[in-house]
């Protein structure tokens, strides 16, 4: 039985690849904690089941977790974050860290979630939520938060396999192939079954694109721009 990770931020592409692995028969997903966030002892116990469980036919079982904070585990793990982290790499020979490269099209889309109340990918977007203004503040926080974020993921798994949002959008077929080496599949995962949602030009998306632009241009930043 091969164990493995996915650790993800939100907005980068978690459902795009797990969906995509989900499809192979040989292959078990579990979300930790996100089927359960109101018990998450419930959810956590469900988790350790899981890893025990013996399915016929199944050779690799994942687990999915995205805004994955120390903040976050500390509130949804009923185990000391030290710990937790423990256990996780104890029961995960293979880790793949996913994230966004532009921060701006991470932050908008979650923007653009809330208004719509859905961040769902299965389907074709059907509401305009029109152009959404984005607190600088917040924005800055939302980045800084990430780095601190990545530095710690590097602590935790300096050996993952590391993919950007950006691989599987552009280059899917040979980014799937790279994964599924990486995770020793019996076949590669062809078919993707997500659905890009935000496609506007940033500035039709962003009300206030202008200071948005200056602030990225001034911090050595415009590559978001795109």
């Amino acid at each position: 039985m091969i164990r493995f990770l996915l650790l993800s931020d939100a907005r980068s592409g978690t459902m795009m690849l797990a969906d995509a692995i989900d499809e192979l028969s040989c292959v078990a997903l579990h979300n930790l904690y996100a089927a359960n966030p109101q018990n998450p002892k419930g959810s956590h116990r469900n988790w350790i089941e899981f890893q025990r469980k013996r399915e016929e036919g199944i050779t690799h079982k994942g687990t999915t977790m995205h805004r994955v904070g120390d903040g976050w585990v500390r509130t949804m793990s009923p185990i000391p974050v030290e710990v937790f982290w423990e256990t996780v790499n104890r029961q995960h020979e293979k880790v793949i860290c996913l994230h966004r490269e532009n921060l701006l099209r991470r932050f908008l889309s979650q923007k653009v979630g809330v208004v719509l109340k859905s961040y769902g990918v299965h389907q074709p977007r059907t509401k305009d939520p029109g152009s959404i203004k984005l607190p600088l503040l917040e924005l800055v926080e939302f980045i800084g938060a990430t780095e601190i974020l990545h530095e710690k993921i590097d602590v935790f798994f300096p050996d993952a396999l590391i993919v950007t949002y950006e691989e599987l959008d552009l280059l899917w077929e040979s980014t799937i192939e790279k994964i599924a080496g990486y995770l020793q599949l019996p076949e590669v995962p062809r078919k993707q079954v997500t659905i890009k949602q935000e496609t506007r030009p940033l500035i039709d998306a962003i009300e206030n694109y202008r200071e948005i632009a200056a602030y990225l241009t001034e911090q050595g930043l415009s590559h978001w721009l795109k």
